[in-house]
């Protein structure tokens, strides 16, 4: 797999179309798209790292049920996916 610059990433505060990790600028929107696309999609890329871990713990414990780990899907699992919903409406 390969890596990403770890997070987390945020948002550029002037720009609000640039994305940065650790005050370094890590995505510049194409020429071609409008401000509010630049932006949106800025918004976003920033989420990538934080829905990623989430997602991976998801799937880890969906896995586990799956192949009969667990005798049911437990409260991690809707508590992560009430998380990664929180995170996908900030996003969009």
């Amino acid at each position: 797999m390969s890596q990403h610059t770890p997070g987390p990433w945020h948002v550029g505060k002037h720009s609000r179309v640039d994305v940065y990790a650790n005050e370094q600028q890590i995505v510049i929107p194409a020429d071609d798209i409008s401000f509010n696309e630049a932006k949106q999609n800025a918004r976003l890329i920033a989420k990538a790292p934080e829905m990623h871990v989430k997602l991976a713990r998801a799937l880890v414990a969906l896995s586990k049920y799956d192949y009969g780990l667990a005798d049911s899907i437990s409260l991690d699992v809707f508590e992560t996916w009430q998380e990664i919903d929180r995170i996908a409406e900030e996003a969009i």
